[in-house]
């Protein structure tokens, strides 16, 4: 398949991704080309593969960055406590392939469910630098123990990707440089408990402690949590 599309980045859009995202974001444009080759495959009654290579041209492409000027009004006390928020900076162009497959088992007592993706789209303008993650990987694992409780398990893992730092942005000259964000493994566990209309839960987050990154300097370091949870359906 072939797809060619003009993309309309609104706040609200950019805001669902992007809390931390700078008030004073512009609503921006890019362009997209994408040729796509899809496979699917049911492999038997319970299991099914399925995949898919994309070649991907993006022209304007949205890249957050650390905004850390701030107006001279703002006092400095205050700036120090403040939270720089999220710049966007759009790349000239940025293309590759990315390939993502992913396979399913469905059994009466459990599910399983393997999904991963592989990228080489990288920046012409900066070196090749690689803004999205290199390689990702799901899996979710879902088994009834009994009939009223269920253990759901889930594997995220997330590759190393390059950042963009922009020192001064109002000053034309300013020079570019990189960081690398490093890959980390997110695992969590939850265990759950229904009876009539009410879930009780008992969840198990981040169990390896690890720190996971999300943009530059943007991370979560809280480390292994256990929380309890009730849901009642209506």
């Amino acid at each position: 398949n072939l797809h060619k599309a003009l993309v309309y980045h609104s706040f609200n859009a950019l805001f669902d991704r992007l809390p931390y995202l700078d008030p004073y974001y512009r609503n921006m444009l890019s362009k997209e080309f994408k040729v796509n080759l899809k496979y699917n495959q049911r492999l038997s009654n319970d299991m099914s593969f399925s995949t898919d290579l994309d070649y991907i041209i993006e022209r304007g492409s949205l890249i957050p960055f650390i905004f850390s000027e701030r107006p001279e009004t703002i006092d400095d006390g205050v700036s120090l406590l403040a939270m720089n928020p999220l710049g966007i900076y759009r790349d000239r162009i940025q293309q590759g392939f990315l390939f993502s497959s992913s396979i399913s088992l469905n059994r009466e007592k459990f599910n399983f469910l393997l999904e991963g993706n592989l990228s080489f789209i990288k920046s012409r303008q900066h070196d090749n630098k690689q803004f999205v993650p290199q390689f990702e990987m799901n899996s979710i694992f879902t088994l009834q123990i009994l009939q009223n409780i269920n253990l759901i398990s889930n594997w995220y893992f997330r590759g190393s990707q390059d950042a963009i730092r922009i020192e001064q942005v109002y000053d034309p000259n300013t020079l570019v440089t990189y960081t690398a964000l490093p890959s980390y493994l997110n695992t969590d566990c939850s265990l759950n408990y229904n009876f009539n209309s009410m879930v009780f839960s008992l969840d198990f987050k981040n169990i390896f402690g690890q720190n996971q990154y999300f943009f530059d300097e943007y991370y979560d370091d809280d480390g292994f949590k256990i929380s309890v949870g009730f849901l009642y359906k209506f």
